[in-house]
C-alpha cells in the first residue's frame, strides 16, 4: 500500500502553512535568527463586548529583540522609554488576500492600533488591502529589512489614518 506523503513544507521540525510562509521565515531567519521569531502569535483584533463575539487571529510571525539592532539615536527615542511593543514587530505572509482578512485588518486598524502599526504584509505581488495599506511582494520585503531605518518607517509611515 502507498503512503500519500503530504505537501506541507517543514523546517527544523516545524510545518508551515505554505511554500511561501516558508520562504518569508527564511528571509527574517537570515536577519534576525531563529530565537527572536515567535511563530503563530495569537492577536485578539477586538475584545468582546455584550454586542458581538472577540475577534483574534493568529499572526504569522513576530519578531522579538530588534530594540538592540534598530539604531536609537535615529529614532530620537531614549533607552528606558522604548516599550516592549516598539521592541517587535509583525509579520504575515498572506498568499490570498480575501474579503475575511481584509475586515480582520480593518478591525485592527481601530481595536489595536498599536498592533497595525507594527504590521508588514507580505503578498506574493504588491496589492492593497484598503485605501492607503500595501502588501509587500518579495522583493520590497527583502529590501525593506536590509534597512533598520527604512522598516520603522514602514511600520509608522505606511499607513494613512484618514481611512
Amino acid at each position: 500500500m502507498r503512503r500519500i506523503q503530504s505537501n506541507t513544507p517543514e523546517w527544523g521540525g516545524r510545518k508551515y502553512r505554505s511554500n511561501f510562509e516558508l520562504e518569508v521565515f527564511h528571509i527574517l531567519r537570515k536577519r534576525y535568527g531563529v530565537t527572536r521569531i515567535k511563530y503563530e502569535n495569537p492577536v485578539i483584533v477586538r475584545p468582546q463586548t455584550n454586542w458581538y463575539k472577540a475577534q483574534d487571529w493568529r499572526c504569522d510571525f513576530r519578531i522579538d529583540g530588534i530594540q538592540e539592532m534598530l539604531s536609537l539615536p535615529v529614532l530620537e527615542i531614549p533607552i528606558e522609554n522604548v516599550s516592549p511593543q516598539l521592541d517587535r514587530f509583525y509579520v504575515e505572509a498572506k498568499g490570498i488576500i480575501d474579503d475575511e482578512f481584509k475586515e480582520k485588518m480593518k478591525n485592527l486598524t481601530y481595536f489595536r492600533p498599536d498592533i497595525f502599526q507594527r504590521l508588514i504584509i507580505v503578498a506574493p505581488k504588491v496589492q492593497t488591502i484598503f485605501r492607503g495599506f500595501i502588501t509587500y511582494d518579495m522583493k520590497r520585503f527583502s529590501a525593506l529589512l536590509g534597512d533598520e531605518l527604512t522598516l520603522v518607517n514602514a511600520c509608522k509611515k505606511e499607513y494613512k489614518t484618514d481611512v
